[in-house]
């Protein structure tokens, strides 16, 4: 029977192979990277997103995990995608959120050593989030965020110029972003006995 940190990894790794399978809910320029960790024995992924542009309904009181997406993209946009959405009566933002990976890993010394390669990869915005017994989990995650108020009453309030200088920020970052999961890729790959040695 597996014990310890290997029977988590065996266990997340489940749940993982059955949403890529069912939902494809890994996004495709990130999934090199979550593939390398996870084969690394000390290590494995459990929630990631490579950058996203979305629109989100805000309501007052409401938690992250509860609000709602009314678009939402992991590609660069145009200004033709944002105003061909439903609008709805409440509150509606316009946000691009950078990339972000969780880590788990057996020990602190461990993850120490990946999030140095994290930080080294431009992920700045990279820490240890919680210390248990055979589990360590790191937050990885990169400094480009943006976000405009959007539309109310069923109505756009952000006019094209506004729209059209997001759409050239956002997917100016998201490229960014995406670079940086290529730089994180090749710092593991450089350092993978240094993530595996005891």
């Amino acid at each position: 029977m597996q014990t310890g940190f290997r029977k988590i990894k065996l266990e997340v790794l489940k749940k993982l192979n059955q949403d890529k399978s069912s939902k494809g809910s890994i996004d495709k320029p990130i999934v090199p990277l979550v593939d390398k960790i996870n084969q690394l024995p000390d290590f494995v992924t459990t929630s990631s997103c490579s950058g996203r542009i979305s629109i989100v309904k805000e309501k007052e009181g409401m938690t992250k995990h509860r609000k709602a997406w009314l678009f939402k993209s992991h590609s660069k946009v145009c200004i033709e995608d944002l105003r061909g959405i439903s609008l709805i009566e409440e509150k509606c933002s316009l946000k691009f959120e950078s990339v972000i990976l969780h880590i788990a890993t057996k020990n602190v010394d461990k993850g120490l050593r990946m999030l140095k390669l994290a930080k080294e990869a431009g992920w700045k915005k990279s820490g240890i989030i919680s210390v248990k017994d055979n589990k360590v989990v790191l937050e990885c995650s990169s400094t480009e965020i943006l976000a405009m108020p959007f539309s109310k009453s069923n109505r756009i309030i952000a006019n094209d110029e506004m729209l059209e200088e997001f759409c050239k920020e956002a997917n100016e970052k998201l490229e960014r972003a995406h670079k940086k999961i290529e730089r994180f890729l090749t710092e593991i790959e450089k350092n993978k006995d240094f993530l595996s040695e005891d």
